[in-house]
């Protein structure tokens, strides 16, 4: 029995005092970046969590079609006892077993066999990452003392029956969801004055300093039947230390959000067992996307929070950094919809979770929690429907597209990218075969960007007539545009474009322009060489492969030559001069000016007919700003008689091979 804690000043007296005051400023002191971090989850962990997760009885009954999902887990939960007969999936309902460890009632132990015996029975075979639902929820109006101990030995059976639960059932953990959905329970102070403890009678004479010594101790006995009930658990908390609000740039949670919660966790790091495993979820992330948010909230969770923990080297041994990502963001009236059978008009669509997910993976810990509200991973087309007798608000479930699971799988994996090459945030996985490689990439030394493209075959057309089958074997990336006079003098230290003669240099100048000038394929080459990683020209086969993109046509927009104004510059609408490049429509994989603007220099050569054995023949391909409709046909090959041979409308593309793409 504890010594009257709340009239005290703390388990040590004085010295308890002079711990408090004294130790945010030693964490604060002994912060340190990720390398004193703990070590990441690989592979990830990336489970569903939403309103429409099942109890143990309808994850038994329907494990076969959740495994279709590309999930690693998911959320399962205990609906009210005694369980559904088909089980529920009413995740959210406050009347479930998961949401009543807190409430004073002390769970059976005819509920807890028969939770255990459906999770037993339940023939797991891929998705293996399935945590238990635990909700630290008070209904509306309830109170609950801090200095009961008669009710806190309640919530100690409790956790650690759930917790024998998750273990004997073959769970990797629990899943704590601390947030106030009914009364208050976290915060002494903070932002909303009705949530805040100290404004309670019961505590009118109880100090902070009290409040937070006590908590931390509740903390320390829940993490001990925690781990009673199951050694080395994994707890995924859906916030941690991520949600706690400063109220100012102070260490004093007295007047935050959230600060008795955060002295609790300190409880639990310190004295939960050396292979418990924390994460702090950053619910915070719901709406993130981009590398920057994510590595943001990184930082508040790896470095700030030292600065008010009381248990920094636990916290740095134990908690690790997830994610939580949400799919529909709060669909109510005037909010954001979900479309079933419009995905590219959700909040999340299938492209930006692919690339949310892949950086909440990056700048966590390898654990990454997908939430939905309406629509379900359950129901997977628009005729989808739960089983009749399932208990949950089923009528109100929304489908979710497989397209969202190919998004998914993408995403869980990392991206390849040559070396010398880096990726634009979100950068998608290129979607035409499974080398996992990158969409696009970009040049490190000259930034310029490429586009991957598939192996594949393609039908020319000789200039005699002849149709025959060409086949590129393997992908490789090409330029997004062709070479501008910036990244050529990046390289070269000089635009040669500015040294044009007989023609009119002002009408090829400017940095975004394709270089042209008095250079050669040869001096194409030593700019490619000398740009490094791989860079080369393209074949004409794979030039040609480029730009046809997978169309059949004269064009890769159609056979009319009359729409060649929207894709290019050539004789009726460049003024006789180059243009800025990707001003024009892009072909269908993403290559700007494959028609027109400069005619680029390909690799290889054919020996040239006529008496001159030894001389060979060289190819440009895709016309120019001086060709006409006919000379841009895809098909159309033009001949530079040597590699020396220069125009001030001859450019060039880059190109660049790649590993392990068959």
């Amino acid at each position: 029995m504890l010594d009257d804690p709340k009239h005290s000043v703390g388990e040590s007296g004085f010295a308890m005092r002079i711990v408090l005051l004294a130790l945010p400023f030693m964490a604060s002191q002994t912060a340190v970046g990720d390398d004193a971090w703990g070590p990441r989850q690989d592979p990830p962990m990336v489970i569903s969590l939403g309103w429409s997760s099942p109890d143990v009885k309808y994850f038994r009954k329907h494990i076969a079609r959740w495994e279709q999902r590309p999930f690693t887990g998911t959320l399962v939960h205990l609906y009210k006892w005694p369980f559904a007969p088909k089980g529920c999936v009413e995740q959210g309902s406050g009347h479930g077993v998961s949401w009543e460890a807190f409430q004073g009632k002390r769970f059976g132990a005819d509920m807890l066999t028969a939770a255990i015996e459906d999770l037993k029975a339940t023939r797991v075979t891929r998705s293996r990452d399935n945590l238990l639902w635990v909700v630290t929820y008070l209904g509306k109006g309830a109170h609950f003392d801090w200095f009961d101990d008669e009710r806190w030995a309640t919530v100690l059976h409790n956790i650690e029956s759930l917790a024998r639960v998750a273990r004997e059932g073959g769970l990797r953990g629990i899943v704590l969801d601390c947030e106030e959905y009914g009364s208050p329970f976290w915060s002494w102070g903070g932002s909303r004055e009705d949530y805040a403890l100290k404004r309670f009678d019961n505590y009118k004479d109880t100090t902070w300093e009290q409040m937070s010594a006590q908590a931390r101790r509740r903390g320390q006995s829940f993490a001990r039947a925690l781990n009673k009930g199951f050694p080395g658990c994994l707890v995924w908390t859906l916030y941690a230390y991520s949600h706690i609000q400063l109220r100012d740039e102070t260490t004093d949670l007295s007047d935050s959000d959230n600060g008795v919660y955060a002295r609790f966790l300190d409880g639990m790091l310190e004295a939960s067992d050396d292979e418990t495993i924390f994460v702090d979820g950053c619910e915070g992330a719901y709406r993130f996307g981009g590398r920057d948010a994510f590595m943001g909230l990184r930082k508040k969770v790896t470095e700030k929070a030292l600065q008010y923990t009381l248990v920094p080297e636990a916290y740095r041994r134990k908690m690790r950094v997830g994610f939580g990502l949400y799919m529909d963001m709060y669909n109510y009236h005037g909010n954001h919809a979900w479309y079933g059978d419009r995905p590219e008009d959700n909040y999340r669509t299938p492209n930006y979770l692919e690339t949310s997910l892949r950086n909440a993976i990056e700048y966590g810990d390898g654990y990454v929690w997908i939430y939905t509200e309406f629509p379900s991973w359950w129901l997977d087309s628009p005729d989808a429907r739960f089983e009749d007798g399932v208990v949950g608000k089923t009528k109100h479930y929304s489908w979710i597209p497989r397209v969202y699971w190919k998004a998914l799988e993408r995403g869980m994996k990392p991206l390849r990218v040559p070396p010398g090459f880096r990726v634009e945030d979100h950068t998608l996985a290129e979607p035409y075969s499974e080398t996992g490689y990158a969409l696009e990439i970009v040049h490190e030394k000259t930034g310029m960007p490429m586009r991957f493209i598939p192996a594949g075959r393609f039908q020319t057309e000789s200039e005699r007539g002849e149709v025959r089958t060409v086949t590129v074997d393997k992908p490789f990336y090409m330029g997004k545009y062709e070479v501008t006079q910036a990244e050529w003098k990046k390289i070269m230290g000089e635009n040669p474009a500015q040294s044009i003669r007989g023609w009119k240099p002002e009408r090829f100048q400017g940095e975004r322009h394709p270089v042209v000038g008095r250079f050669m394929r040869e001096g194409c080459e030593k700019f490619l060489a000398k740009a490094g990683h791989g860079l080369r020209l393209p074949t004409e086969a794979e030039w040609e492969h480029a730009c046809r993109a997978g169309t059949r046509t004269a064009f890769s927009f159609g056979d009319d030559p009359s729409r060649l104004g929207e894709h290019a510059w050539y004789s009726p609408n460049s003024d006789n001069r180059t243009h800025p490049v990707g001003e024009k429509l892009a072909n269908p994989w993403g290559l700007y000016d494959m028609y027109g603007n400069v005619f680029e220099w390909c690799a290889g050569g054919d020996r040239r007919p006529g008496n001159d054995a030894a001389q060979w023949q060289y190819f440009l391909r895709g016309g120019s700003y001086l060709c006409k409709a006919p000379y841009l046909r895809t098909s159309f090959r033009h001949r530079g008689y040597a590699p020396y041979y220069a125009l001030p409308d001859y450019g060039l593309r880059a190109a660049l091979s790649v590993e392990g793409g068959n």
